[in-house]
């Protein structure tokens, strides 16, 4: 199973913006899990994918 990353962990490594982030997902272009109802995780396997890294 691969790692799930946090919004903020994804924007700290990342040069970009969370509200970026939220973008993307909203968009459709990045896959989230909504737990405890407000939080979003991301699988870091495609975050990398997507963003080539």
């Amino acid at each position: 199973m691969s790692e799930l990353v946090t919004v903020r962990q994804v924007a700290d490594c990342l040069p970009i913006s969370r509200a970026t982030i939220y973008n993307l997902i909203k968009d459709g272009k990045l896959k989230a899990v909504r737990v405890r109802g407000r939080m979003l995780l991301l699988n870091r396997d495609e975050v990398c994918a997507y963003f080539g890294l």
